[in-house]
């Protein structure tokens, strides 16, 4: 894992990331980002940390876009000076509550059918009961449902889905145990889901090879022993990826994200994994500490966590992996040249049309697009010939 440079650390725990406009935006409960006084949140150009207006007054735990704003969610209560109870929205100038918020935290965002959902530890959103889930239709907040019987962790779109993972087992008065989907009016459960207490939650969501992968602290799905801290959905019924390294089955996964046409899991206690489809293998030696965050930044991988070395190199709280270029090395060869060009041109589209599978690697700026703003930080990488 290969420090993200000096001027990249963070003071203390970085527990989301996302991109957006050509950004990289971590937050979590640091103070500082590179020197630079950066409460909770700060956003990285490529070069240097700075920060997003004053912040927030606690930490942020979740991350996403929602029509071109920035979303934070987390356990502030206050955004940039001003009242936000959880939840607030970056507009690019400043920071705006959305609504009035929650009565408590939120630990899980996600956008479906054009909708902001908020997840986490809440009964409350907008005034209105929301157990533990909500939906931001752009002006108010409304319940899924009944919601959940304990907090949700983690969110993600599946075959038109949401997808919702967490500590509950009861999902719209149903037994969903830790994992459940919503259709758009009802709740239903994933097979017979995880197993154990509350602690045995799923904490991560991730989509690949066109299955639903699931990781958390559960040691079976469907009652069967096979999947140990991770497991996939293929629409209809659940199955292990491969046989995890030892130290993986042992531990947690926190975090989930495809990067290079694999899928990247992390966590506390072992190093970063990839499973390339048929086998698992370790970047590197992994870091010191715990990864809570995973994402995509111009073409390379980016952990972040609770940690003061990656790869043995000092790199506090925040590290990226990648051959060097920070563009589009789509066949992974260390050069950005002819092949890696007709990758990017056949994923280009228009304005907000969303890309297709396999493209994501194409979005620099994390707009939910490729256009020919996309095709620009290409071109500025572009080596033909090298």
């Amino acid at each position: 894992m290969a420090a993200a440079g000096r001027d990249a650390k963070l003071e203390r725990l970085s527990s989301a990331l996302t991109v957006r406009n050509g950004e990289l935006i971590a937050a979590g409960y640091f103070r500082t980002a590179g020197g630079v006084v950066a409460n909770r949140i700060a956003r990285h150009d490529g070069i240097s940390w700075k920060p997003l207006g004053s912040g927030m007054d606690e930490s942020v735990q979740a991350l996403t876009i929602y029509n071109g704003d920035l979303i934070a969610g987390g356990d502030f209560t206050t955004a940039g000076g001003q009242g936000a109870n959880f939840i607030a929205r970056w507009d690019g100038a400043s920071w705006l509550p959305v609504g009035t918020g929650m009565d408590a935290s939120v630990s899980a965002l996600t956008v479906f059918n054009g909708e902001l959902v908020a997840g986490g530890e809440f009964i409350t959103a907008g005034g209105v009961s929301a157990n533990f889930i909500a939906r931001w239709d752009g002006s108010t907040w409304h319940p899924l449902g009944s919601g959940m019987n304990h907090r949700v962790s983690a969110l993600a779109v599946f075959n038109e889905d949401l997808i919702v993972g967490g500590g509950f087992n009861i999902a719209g008065g149903v037994q969903a145990r830790r994992i459940a989907r919503w259709d758009g009016s009802a709740w239903h459960p994933l097979g017979s889901g995880m197993n154990g207490a509350e602690s045995f939650s799923v904490e991560a969501l991730a989509v690949f090879n066109a299955e639903l992968v699931a990781g958390g602290h559960f040691t079976t799905v469907d009652g069967q022993i096979y999947a140990q801290r991770l497991a996939r959905w293929n629409g209809t019924s659940w199955r292990p990826l491969g046989t995890l390294p030892l130290r993986v089955s042992l531990a947690g996964v926190h975090a989930l994200t495809v990067c290079d046409g694999a899928l990247i899991a992390a966590g506390s206690g072992f190093p970063i994994v990839r499973w390339d489809g048929s086998a698992w293998q370790a970047l590197g030696i992994g870091v010191d500490g715990s990864v809570s965050a995973l994402s995509v930044f111009r073409g390379e991988l980016v952990a972040g966590g609770s940690f003061a070395t990656a790869g043995g190199n000092v790199s506090a709280h925040v590290a990226r992996w990648g051959s060097g270029f920070p563009f589009a090395d789509w066949d992974c060869d260390d050069a950005v040249d002819l092949a890696d060009f007709v990758q990017e041109h056949s994923c280009l589209g228009g304005p907000d049309e969303p890309y297709a599978a396999g493209c994501v690697r194409g979005d620099h700026d994390g707009d939910q697009d490729l256009d020919l703003a996309d095709l620009q930080y290409f071109l500025n990488g572009y080596k033909p010939g090298e």
